[in-house]
């Protein structure tokens, strides 16, 4: 007769399986946490972008001066995607951080072109 499966469980055996159900619980947890985490810094940096963004726009040349944000920004990307560039190309400022740019400034070439 062959020995049946129950009665190679012992109770080391159902530690151990227990010691794994506690692990994969705990690493559970911490992609919950990590997640919430990532998606709370997300959030944060998404307002603060819509926070550097002003609610009435100036030297507005071709486009309305009473455009809303969304059509402005939709029309921004849409420029620079068409042209392969970046903000810093037509407007006067450098980096990520939109905020330290003079998006009313005439200095460049490339934004007297456009």
């Amino acid at each position: 007769m062959l020995p049946s499966i129950t009665s190679k469980i012992n109770a080391e055996t159902i530690f151990q399986f227990n010691r794994t159900l506690i692990t994969y619980g705990e690493a559970s947890m911490v992609i919950i946490i990590r997640s919430f985490i990532f998606f709370f810094i997300l959030t944060l940096s998404l307002s603060n972008l819509q926070a550097q963004i002003p609610d009435k726009f100036f030297n507005l040349r071709v486009l309305p001066t009473d455009i809303s944000k969304r059509d402005l920004i939709n029309t921004m990307k849409g420029a620079t995607k068409g042209l392969g560039v970046r903000c810093e190309f037509c407007h006067v400022g450098e980096g990520d951080d939109l905020s330290k740019f003079d998006f009313v400034s005439d200095d460049k070439e490339h934004k007297k072109i456009a």
